[in-house]
């Protein structure tokens, strides 16, 4: 008879059930929850959302918060990658990531404490 302690140890696979919000920008915070996100693991590898990648904030079996980094507008899906390699991607339903806001003007150009400034542009609130 062989027998081994402490030997491998078959996990319940990864499942995302939520991402909120289901769009955003540079900077946006995202928050993904499901089961077995660490995939047995203490960390995290990556998570991209719509093919940009973000910066992990906190991470655990039931919920990751991350802050999206720079990317192109798309649709695509949340891929999470832990630290052992596996891998699990959202199924129910994509991440749009939005184009950057761009500012068009400034004006005044100047001005005291107290003074009102018009800033016009698009995408000024995120989409």
């Amino acid at each position: 008879t062989v027998s081994r302690s402490n030997g491998f140890q078959y996990l319940i696979q990864q499942n995302i059930t939520s991402v909120t919000p289901t769009q955003g920008q540079f900077g946006t915070r995202v928050t993904i929850t499901g089961t077995n996100l660490l995939a047995g693991g203490s960390s995290l590898a990556s998570v991209n959302l719509a093919g940009a990648p973000s910066n992990i904030t906190s991470a655990s079996d039931n919920q990751i918060v991350v802050s999206l980094l720079n990317g192109t507008e798309s649709v695509g899906f949340v891929v999470v990658v832990a630290e052992s390699g596996a891998t699990v991607s959202s199924s129910n339903g994509s991440f749009t990531y939005l184009a950057n806001g761009v500012v068009a003007s400034v004006s005044p150009s100047s001005g005291q404490t107290g003074s009102l400034v018009t800033i016009t542009g698009t995408r000024l609130l995120g989409g």
